[in-house]
């Protein structure tokens, strides 16, 4: 059995662990909490980027190791939840989303130190994808979620950000840095736009675009309040996004020179 297997194994035994331990003691997770989680989805990024950098992982390595990250975080989130209930810890939702977005930072960081010299041409395009995804989001939120509550339309517009982040990530790594695109199916969608006279990124921008409005317009029209599926699903559309595009922006740190 490889390393990564043994790893793997343990990591699920303890998340299993954990949230058993989460039901038996019934803690309470509201939407609002789950809403929280979309920050540990950058740690996920990161993560998988670093895998999938690192060439002493083997053939077969990486995909496992991603899967071990995506439990580890969750176990993580879940341990945070149960020390959340054993202090009788008030509003939950923000210091989840709190706790995310520093241990994303430290994260990351940490593994920008790994690198050494870093690109300048990288970091303007890594610039470019966000300011681009900020504005393309921006601008679709303003004219597609304005009738959603406040609280969906934070979500929507997270689930939105994170698949435009995704596409512009995808653009300017296989326009500008020289990179390719790994996933089948982002592949396929840019190759048929090359082959008919259509810009292939652009293309893939707006299918990403299309698709995230039409999942949020679809699960958004709760009119007493957000469920917890409607918000746990939206919350992993959010991840769907998020992971790829964190993963991109360091994927080219790690690898373009």
């Amino acid at each position: 059995m490889t390393l990564s297997s043994l790893v793997f194994i343990l990591v699920a035994l303890i998340f299993t662990g954990l949230w058993y331990c989460l039901q038996q003691r019934d803690v309470s997770v509201s939407p609002a909490v789950i809403t929280a989680v979309v920050p540990w989805f950058a740690i996920v990024g990161v993560g998988v980027a670093v895998v999938r950098s690192t060439r002493s992982v083997g053939s077969s390595g990486p995909s496992l190791w991603s899967l071990t990250i995506y439990l580890s975080t969750g176990a993580l989130i879940t341990a945070l939840w149960l020390v959340f209930d054993g202090l009788g810890v008030e509003n939950r939702p923000r210091w989840t989303a709190v706790f995310g977005v520093v241990a994303a930072g430290v994260v990351g960081g940490l593994s920008l130190l790994t690198v050494g010299e870093f690109s300048t041409r990288v970091l303007f395009w890594n610039s470019v994808a966000v300011v681009l995804a900020v504005g393309v989001a921006a601008l679709v939120t303003q004219f597609v979620f304005a009738h959603n509550r406040h609280d969906q339309r934070w979500l929507g517009a997270a689930v939105l950000f994170a698949h435009v982040l995704d596409a512009t990530t995808t653009a300017v790594g296989l326009e500008r840095l020289g990179m390719s695109e790994q996933n089948p199916i982002s592949a396929s969608i840019i190759h048929i736009g090359d082959s008919v006279g259509v810009p292939g990124v652009g293309l893939f921008l707006l299918i990403k675009t299309a698709v995230a409005v039409a999942v949020v317009s679809l699960l958004t029209d709760d009119t007493v309040g957000p469920r917890l599926d409607t918000t746990a699903f939206l919350v992993i559309a959010t991840g769907a996004g998020l992971v790829p595009a964190v993963h991109n922006l360091f994927a080219f740190v790690f690898s373009v020179r």
